[in-house]
């Protein structure tokens, strides 16, 4: 991490993996992580991602949110780009991925090409994958099982 927020550049000693210099390079982005409070780590995650270019980029995709029209067919797609994918937590890693791509139905769309308040099937993918794909969830206590071998990108 140390060394793609440095731009790659080569380090010369073992003291330069100190992680205390990621945390001072934290301080120095802004006050809330001075004093040595403690933080959530997608927090400090993010803010490491905002002092590197070259971090940025690779934990950046494109997710694309398609909004399909029941009358008249008619694909709204909103693509945005993300650095985490927020899952729900049910204790195992393989049901969140599949509930966060699920497609769900809203009742009362309004279509802009038909004009017509219907119903429309949502649906999420992922049309840009990151180097480095980052997951959230909100366990609460839930103790998650996943094997990390078993997955590929047909869910996504």
């Amino acid at each position: 991490m140390y060394l793609l927020i440095q731009g790659g550049k080569q380090l010369q000693t073992k003291a330069e993996y100190d992680p205390s210099k990621i945390l001072d390079m934290l301080r120095k982005k802004g006050s809330a992580f001075e004093h040595n409070r403690q933080h959530d780590a997608h927090e400090a995650f993010i803010a490491l991602i905002e002092l590197s270019k070259t971090l940025e980029r690779q934990c950046t995709g494109t997710q694309e949110n398609n909004t399909t029209c029941s009358m008249c067919k008619n694909v709204t797609v909103n693509k945005s780009e993300f650095n985490t994918l927020f899952l729900p937590c049910t204790g195992n890693f393989s049901d969140d991925l599949k509930l966060f791509f699920a497609s769900s139905t809203i009742d009362d769309y309004q279509c802009e090409r038909c004009q017509s308040s219907c119903p429309a099937q949502l649906s999420t993918k992922l049309s840009k994958l990151p180097t480095y794909l980052v997951f959230k969830t909100n366990s609460r206590g839930i103790p998650l099982s996943f094997n990390v071998l078993t997955y590929t990108c047909d869910l996504i």
